[in-house]
């Protein structure tokens, strides 16, 4: 090779452009919509693989801060388990009267949304592992499903609604994972309704 110089430099700066490789990261957040006016509460599961470091949200490099956390949590009720478990969250939905001729009413509905976060000292990595990254779901009272947000159980998704003959909560999972999908993938989902009683 007549310019071997000309290939190491190519490779330097390749190394200072392109910088240190990462593994592939997963984020897992929280969704939660509290719907007074359709009469509608979900909750679920949003994989999220690698988010730009030092972007809008991991505004800190490799972290996010706590105001990037309420941001995302004001603007698009993205939560962590983390906030959820200092700040649960209650979505109150007030009883509909009915009205004369019409099939219109719906009960009250209280659904509250409560992480649990817990971790354990593992001597053999010498590190603390989570033994608890969840988020409980209790809808008037009931304790509906546990969103593990680790992907242990592969529930996914909660939906609490009046369908106007009973009040029902619908739990989803993912056939095989909880995971951000790829490509050319199909996901299978499944999702069982159970009644829930009224206040």
């Amino acid at each position: 090779m007549r310019h071997p110089w000309i290939v190491l430099c190519a490779l330097l700066s390749n190394i200072f452009v392109i910088g240190p490789a990462r593994a592939d990261e997963l984020y897992r957040f929280v969704q939660v919509s509290c719907a007074n006016d359709l009469h509608y509460f979900s909750a679920r599961i949003v994989p999220i693989y690698n988010l730009p470091p030092k972007g809008r949200y991991l505004d800190k490099g490799l972290w996010a801060s706590g105001v990037a956390k309420r941001r995302q949590e004001v603007r698009e009720h993205f939560y962590d388990v983390g906030s959820l478990m200092k700040r649960p969250l209650r979505c109150r939905i007030p009883a509909a009267p009915l009205e004369q001729g019409w099939d219109n009413a719906r009960p009250a509905i209280s659904v509250d949304v409560i992480g649990r976060l817990a971790y354990k000292y593992n001597s053999n990595i010498r590190a603390n592992v989570a033994t608890d990254n969840s988020v409980q779901i209790i809808a008037n009272g009931v304790a509906v499903a546990t969103l593990d947000v680790d992907a242990r159980t592969h529930i996914s998704s909660v939906e609490v609604e009046a369908d106007g003959v009973e009040l029902v909560a619908r739990i989803c999972h993912v056939d095989g994972g909880a995971e951000a999908p790829l490509t050319g993938s199909t996901d299978v989902i499944r999702c069982t309704t159970k009644a829930l009683p009224r206040r």
